[in-house]
């Protein structure tokens, strides 16, 4: 059985064979070199070795659910139905019930005072507005690279906090994988626990697998709590 040197970035380790290597949880980008190769090559150009790379499945596929026949049935019978009375009827409760509606919402509207809140948010003040929307503000970036195991991408980015009034917390990053056709395979979140200032912008650091079948990562900020 072939023995496998591996190379850390400063030096050589090993040899080491195929069980071994399947601890390792050695990735396609790993160097590796073994008696009879010409020179060091990734481990994802040795035939024995592609059966053990780390891989990441893709995402399940969720089946439409498919109406049953009784439920075809009857949307085809009340698309049917041409009762002219029954349909003037209903026209008419509805015509009423919009016309009810109409009434309640301008009395609502005319009584509330100029401090209260439209629906749209248009009186909301901005410290309201950023804590409604904490994704607005809050934009992350940076640049990665591969460890030198080549078993870990390495994430150095940064938060930018561009609200002028909320400070957050908590704030949740989802990593994205892509593969070669930039096509989403998985994402995978993690949280950092510690305070964002308003118009602030803070550094951090992790590391997520490098799994074969991946080409590029992204990452994102998906949620947060404001600081109140």
């Amino acid at each position: 059985m072939k023995k496998y040197y591996l190379h850390n970035g400063s030096e050589n380790i090993g040899p080491f064979d195929i069980d071994e290597l399947k601890e390792k949880k050695i990735s396609r980008d790993t160097p590796v070199w073994c008696e009879g190769m010409v020179d060091w090559k990734n481990a994802s150009e040795v035939d024995e070795l592609k059966g053990i790379l780390a891989a990441i499945p893709p995402p399940l596929k969720k089946e439409t659910a498919i109406p049953t026949q009784q439920k075809i049935n009857k949307q085809t019978e009340e698309s049917n139905g041409n009762n002219f009375w029954a349909s003037l009827r209903k026209l008419v409760i509805i015509l009423l019930v919009v016309v009810g509606i109409i009434a309640v919402i301008g009395s609502i509207g005319s009584n509330n005072d100029s401090s209260s809140k439209s629906f749209y948010g248009q009186d909301l003040t901005p410290e309201e507005l950023e804590a409604m929307n904490p994704t607005d503000y809050l934009k992350a970036d940076g640049k990665y690279h591969t460890n030198l195991l080549g078993t870990k991408l390495v994430i150095e980015g940064f938060v930018d906090n561009s609200a002028t009034i909320t400070a957050y917390k908590d704030v949740t990053i989802d990593v994205i994988f892509y593969d070669d056709s930039k096509m989403e395979l998985n994402r995978e979140s993690f949280t950092i626990n510690d305070f964002f200032p308003a118009n602030s912008r803070k550094n951090f650091k992790h590391k997520v697998t490098n799994y074969s079948n991946v080409k590029s990562i992204g990452w994102e900020v998906s949620n947060a709590v404001p600081n109140r």
